[in-house]
């Protein structure tokens, strides 16, 4: 746990990039109140440290055994002597031995094209049956957000998008899909996602939930 202290007037508890919880403070705030809140907040900074400490035992090494995420389930690593191609998935993953070194790579690589896939299926359709009009779909690496979309309708998704469900990658293409129209996310933007997607408060729950669980992984 790390504490930083700031310009802020509010407190606020979370993750990092990697994984660490951190709680940002006031300048103002004496060490006496912050030990009252560290003391009211103590359950939910121990709910934040286990999750930090799965986000660190998360990080691969591309080790025989260890389980990679496809589709939200999860696949064990089988390294293979013999392989032409660098990595196969075939109810597991594959990975040729001479291509160790550059397994985060391969992997990526293999991420990018699985997401790219599925995510160009799912835009073509609910933007012909919304009449929705993009630029340019790209994948991006973003290890923070699973999309963009900016004002000249580029919409962007993570390359770590197809480790998800199908169902939450849906939602995360609905839900930048509906910032063609509503840049923003107000009633009005999430009235169109409930129009294109009427379960997608189920989805959002539930990346709320398990987003932690797909970070920081390589």
């Amino acid at each position: 746990m790390k504490i930083i202290h700031t310009n802020r007037k509010t407190i606020s508890i979370g993750l990092d990039k990697k994984g660490n919880v951190i709680i940002k403070i006031p300048n103002s705030l004496k060490q006496s109140e912050l030990d009252e809140i560290l003391k009211l907040y103590k359950p939910f900074v121990e709910k934040l440290s286990k999750k930090s400490n799965l986000i660190k035992d998360n990080l691969k090494h591309f080790k025989e055994g260890e389980e990679f995420f496809y589709l939200g389930k999860k696949y064990k690593l089988k390294i293979i002597k013999e392989q032409k191609e660098d990595l196969i998935f075939k109810n597991g993953f594959l990975l040729s031995e001479n291509k160790i070194d550059k397994s985060k790579e391969i992997f990526k690589n293999w991420y990018c094209e699985q997401t790219y896939n599925l995510v160009m299926n799912k835009v073509n359709y609910f933007s012909k049956k919304f009449n929705l009009e993009f630029s340019h779909i790209k994948i991006s690496s973003s290890k923070i957000s699973w999309g963009s979309c900016n004002s000249k309708k580029e919409v962007r998704f993570s390359w770590r998008l197809s480790m998800l469900p199908e169902d939450i990658i849906e939602y995360v293409v609905v839900h930048e899909l509906a910032h063609l129209k509503e840049l923003n996310h107000s009633r009005k933007f999430w009235n169109l996602v409930e129009l294109m997607l009427p379960s997608y408060r189920i989805h959002r729950k539930w990346l709320r939930e398990n987003n932690y669980l797909f970070i920081n992984l390589f």
